[in-house]
């Protein structure tokens, strides 16, 4: 009865209900334990001593552990000696899934990291972070990188460099990912994110080469840096045809279905990159994020009569914009996405895409100014099944036209009208507007 009675207990109530007596901590001990937040340093500290007593316990707390999360908060200093006298317990960690290791340093013994590698054999979903302090110039650099890397038999793998752009040498931070085909032969999800180097779509897809296959793969997400153009970096252009090696990269991996591509591209890649292709080398594609050149393709038959959440990242100027309303048969879009900070861009795709939707149930906008209120009103109303909508702001995307109150892009008379209008919506949003 007891147990059943933690079950229905939120995370923090079933904390404080272990502490009632030692037959529930050790009924709670399944939850508890289940994941484990290491938030900063003295976090570690006490499951560094937890973890190296639980051979005294009755019922093991390692055994219980499916997810450990190492955080920003711990600091090197403090870290290494909790790190080493780890090592010899981790094959404790029996049921060990998800491990998101997100240090913000290297550490100088990577010995826990080697346990985890070969010691957990469950282990199967890893988010790595190559913190900004790895000095991939020196050969110690390179090889204490390459060791990181080592992951074997992983499902979903999630690569996150926080490295800032210094030279041509940020390109060496791709060789290496090579590795993963050979380490995780049936990875199904592969994220890599560089979130101050503007690495391009075709950088990545160069260093990988033509060898590097995934034959499980269904999730591919690239994310980096869009602030700068590719051409001002300093980083050298990748030799042969970007969206040559791109089709034959999605032409080894048939089992795509879901793609991020939120990367810069050199212009020449968009100006090359032809019609019908998605639908030609991506007959699974269901959810797709990235530039609209791309999106207006998963827009179209036959991607389109298939595809369930579309998110348009970026608009690119240079290209023109053709309304495709009378193109386009979207039965089972149910999210859209507009990132676009050209308001009168953004309001265009709106409108040329929702009629074609009629099972939309989530719309993520970026707020619009007063003058548009009123035709914003009028694309939500013929969008039947609309249950949410989020609206973003943020001020370094708008231009002095328009910003937020008193120029007119009022959140409380936005709200106000929708809210009015749409009784059963659900309204929300993010950044400082007013």
């Amino acid at each position: 009865m007891v147990a059943h009675v933690l079950n229905q207990l939120s995370e923090q109530d079933i904390r404080v209900a272990s502490r009632v007596c030692k037959a529930w901590y050790f009924l709670a001990l399944p939850r508890v334990y289940k994941i484990v937040l290491l938030k900063k340093d003295s976090c570690l500290k006490e499951f560094s001593r937890i973890i190296t007593g639980d051979e005294d316990l009755t019922s093991p707390i390692s055994a219980y552990i499916h997810t450990l999360r190492f955080q920003p908060g711990l600091t090197k200093r403090t870290a290494g000696l909790p790190f080493i006298n780890m090592v010899p317990y981790v094959s404790r960690l029996s049921h060990l899934r998800n491990l998101f290791w997100e240090l913000s340093f290297l550490p100088e013994n990577l010995e826990l990291v080697k346990a985890l590698q070969t010691q957990c054999p469950l282990l199967d979903n890893v988010i790595l972070r190559i913190p900004d302090s790895i000095d991939i110039r020196s050969e110690n650099g390179k090889s204490r990188y390459a060791n990181l890397l080592e992951f074997k038999n992983l499902t979903y793998f999630t690569l996150d460099f926080f490295s800032f752009p210094t030279s041509a040498r940020d390109l060496e931070l791709l060789e290496p990912l090579k590795t993963i085909a050979v380490n995780s032969p049936m990875l199904e999800r592969l994220v890599v994110e560089f979130r101050y180097i503007p690495m391009t779509l075709e950088h990545v897809i160069f260093s990988l080469g033509a060898d590097f296959i995934l034959p499980c793969l269904g999730n591919f997400r690239l994310h980096a840096c869009l602030n700068s153009d590719p051409d001002d970096t300093g980083l050298p252009r990748p030799s042969g045809s970007g969206v040559d090696q791109f089709l034959a990269f999605l032409s080894r991996h048939p089992c795509l279905n879901q793609m991020t591509l939120n990367c810069p591209f050199y212009v020449e890649f968009y100006e090359d990159f032809g019609a019908g292709v998605l639908a030609q080398e991506l007959p699974r594609l269901i959810h797709l994020s990235g530039p609209y050149f791309l999106c207006e393709q998963a827009l179209q038959y036959p991607i389109g009569e298939r595809v369930r959440c579309l998110s348009i990242s970026s608009w690119e100027s240079s290209l023109s914009y053709e309304n495709l309303t009378d193109e386009l048969c979207l039965p089972y879009l149910r999210r859209l996405h507009i990132e676009v900070d050209d308001i009168p861009r953004a309001m265009e795709m709106l409108e040329s895409i929702s009629p074609a939707a009629e099972g939309l149930e989530g719309l993520y906008f970026p707020v619009v100014h007063h003058r548009y209120h009123e035709d914003f009103l009028e694309i939500l109303s013929h969008i039947p099944r609309l249950g949410d909508v989020f609206l973003w702001y943020d001020d370094s995307h708008f231009d002095n036209e328009d910003t937020s109150s008193p120029n007119g892009s009022s959140r409380t008379e936005l709200m106000a009208a929708m809210q009015d209008k749409f009784p059963e919506l659900e309204i929300k949003c993010m950044g400082k507007w007013e």
